[in-house]
């Protein structure tokens, strides 16, 4: 269970506008793994290559300056976009660029290998966002290996993540 004295902030990939599918799965995974409604405050970066952009820092800050007084959590969640063993020399650098920006704001990482939708076993996703409703709508958890979200850095294979490494320190 999150500390009431502390605000999460989930940076995520997805643009908010046309799509919250980011912040839908891991809601979803929160209230399935932990049997808690999350409480956290998204960042939509609208895309991983904004991670440190002054729009997404501006957002961080206007959540922190409501926050007065609270312990906060920055965790961003970025998918790799590729099988973790064959990731293509310009993807991996900007990996390193996220994971080197944060340690050095001592924010969380959470990864996703090859994306999101992989780790779930999200098969049909021509439209994202229609595969999204559906699984939102009827998840099956019982299709993921647990084990798959357990995983220390760095992930080895597609359909891994270290989702619940993190997320059990704050909702435990």
């Amino acid at each position: 269970m999150s500390d009431a004295n502390q605000r999460l902030i989930f940076c995520l990939e997805c643009n908010g506008k046309n799509s919250t599918t980011d912040k839908d799965y891991v809601s979803k995974i929160i209230r399935y793994y932990y049997g808690v409604k999350p409480d956290y405050q998204p960042v939509y970066m609208d895309g991983k290559g904004n991670y440190k952009s002054i729009r997404t820092k501006r957002q961080i800050k206007k959540v922190e300056a409501f926050s007065s007084g609270m312990n906060i959590v920055i965790i961003y969640f970025i998918d790799m976009d590729g099988n973790p063993s064959s990731l293509r020399r310009v993807a991996q650098k900007e990996l390193d660029e996220i994971t080197t920006h944060c340690r050095e704001n001592d924010y969380e990482l959470i990864l996703f290998a090859k994306e999101i939708e992989d780790v779930l076993k999200i098969d049909n996703r021509s439209n994202k966002m229609k595969a999204a409703q559906e699984f939102i709508e009827n998840p099956h958890f019982e299709r993921i290996d647990e084990q798959d979200l357990r995983k220390t850095l760095p992930l080895t294979k597609a359909g891994q993540s270290n989702i619940l490494l993190v997320l059990d320190k704050y909702f435990k």
